[in-house]
Order: structure tokens, then sequence, then C-alpha cells
């Protein structure tokens, strides 16, 4: 995924970029209104993202500089394959060893719902700290 930005402001550590919300969330069936705080940092109310990035390279930016942030495809796919497939495979062993200890359908539904929400924030956990490491901002 590659976004077009522009450059806020910048120092030797941090680099803020502006990113239109219709560039970043265009696909996205939410459009930009989702709780979380990934790829897509803060959402402001004027329909934009402003990234809040480390400046890993000490590449120097100007205010006002037109970059590209860019997230490999691979990473997206592999955190949904581990968000989506890996949650469901891991609540069904769950659920199918709680059927088999208690025999009760109703304790087996409860322990496949609560393992697939425990894992949701479990990996929102786990993603977020990991995202902003594999972003990277291409000069334009």
């Amino acid at each position: 995924m590659i976004v077009r930005g522009i450059v806020v402001s910048s120092d030797e550590k941090k680099i803020c970029i502006k990113c239109s919300c219709h560039d970043a969330c265009g696909n996205c069936p939410n459009h930009g209104n989702c709780p979380s705080d990934s790829i897509l940092g803060v959402l402001s109310p004027r329909r934009e993202h402003i990234l809040k990035l480390y400046n890993r390279d000490n590449t120097c930016f100007r205010v006002f500089q037109i970059v590209e942030v860019e997230l490999p495809d691979s990473f997206i796919i592999r955190s949904s394959l581990l968000v989506y497939l890996v949650s469901i495979i891991v609540s069904i062993i769950v659920s199918v060893f709680i059927d088999c200890v208690f025999s009760n359908e109703f304790v087996t539904i409860m322990c496949f719902i609560l393992c697939i929400i425990a894992q949701f924030f479990l990996y929102r956990l786990l993603a977020f700290t990991d995202v902003k490491n594999k972003i990277k901002i291409i000069k334009k």
C-alpha cells in the first residue's frame, strides 16, 4: 500500500506526514472511521490522517515536501491471516477441547466467543507496536 502525503513537521527523530483520507482509506469499507491507531495514525475531523513516524534514516525532510508512505503488502497479508485465520482455528481447537471436558453446548459457545475476543485484543496490542517499524518513507 502506497499513500502520498505532505510533510507537516520534521526533525532528526520524528516526522509528521498528512495524508488524505480518500487516498489512505479509499478501498476500505470503514472509510477512515476505524477505531484503531495503526498505520493511519490519528484521524482528524478534516478527513485527513496525520502519521507520526520515526525518522530512522535521519533523512532531511522539508515542510510541505511531498512524500510517499509505503507499507509492504506482505505485512498486510500476514497480519490479516494472523488476525482472521489463526483466530478462528485456535478458537475451534479450544472449543473442541472445552466440549470434550464439559459436554455443555452453552459453555462451548461462550468459550469460542471469549477466545476470539481475547485474541483480537492480543493481536491488536502486538500488531500496532510493529506497524510503525514497517513503514517506509520515500521522497518524491
